[in-house]
């Protein structure tokens, strides 16, 4: 097709968007929610985003504390709006965005927080001393499954409280957090860090002892 035809064609399909959007404007919420429904032609729906983007990241924005992550949140709840509108009875379009966004937001703050108990917990490792956490040897032991360490593993555990070997078992090796073993034992946040800190110095202790025997016999 010649270069002019093109051009025209292109600015004859710019003036339709433009025309049907226009026209747009003056439709309800709802009229524009049954005929995405009906169609499903995105025009629908790019009238209703155009309507309430600035809206919703406001919400995202007052919950998050953050423009990136607003944005991004905002996207996600027109994306998720879009598979939604067909199967959803909606009675209030700005409403129903509302609580969608307010979802969405809780949603992205419980990963965060996921994610940062997550970080608490490596931090926690780290910090621990070094001969029975950072020594590659006693890792190995752990992750190989070494029947006769489970085996000290399992009887030095049952020689702690109650609240430390449970407090142990759910924070290393079922990797809750802190706040979820409080929740779950009814303890405070301190009580959990407090029976993990002297299980963890007595447990080390007794397998440190083990280690040494098993030495001195191997000589």
């Amino acid at each position: 097709m010649p270069a002019g035809k093109v051009r025209l064609s292109y600015l004859r399909d710019m003036k339709l968007r433009s025309f049907f959007r226009s026209n747009l404007h003056h439709w309800t919420d709802q009229e524009l929610l049954e005929a995405f429904r009906q169609e499903g032609r995105e025009r629908y729906f790019n009238e209703l985003f155009d309507r309430y983007y600035l809206l919703v990241y406001g919400w995202c924005l007052r919950i998050l504390k953050d423009r990136i992550q607003s944005k991004d949140i905002t996207i996600r709840v027109f994306e998720k709006a879009s598979r939604a509108i067909p199967t959803t009875e909606i009675k209030q379009v700005k409403q129903w965005l509302a609580q969608v966004a307010k979802n969405q937001c809780i949603d992205h703050l419980r990963q965060q927080q996921r994610l940062d108990d997550r970080e608490e917990i490596w931090q926690h490792w780290r910090k621990s001393d070094e001969q029975f956490v950072e020594n590659e040897a006693f890792v190995r032991l752990i992750s190989e499954g070494d029947p006769v360490w489970e085996e000290w593993l399992q009887q030095e555990l049952q020689l702690l409280t109650a609240e430390q070997r449970r407090c142990l078992e759910l924070f290393y090796w079922q990797r809750k957090t802190y706040r979820e073993i409080a929740a779950m034992e009814g303890f405070s946040v301190a009580e959990v860090k407090n029976h993990l800190q002297n299980g963890k110095r007595q447990l080390k202790k007794r397998l440190a002892n083990r280690l040494k025997e098993q030495e001195h016999e191997n000589k």
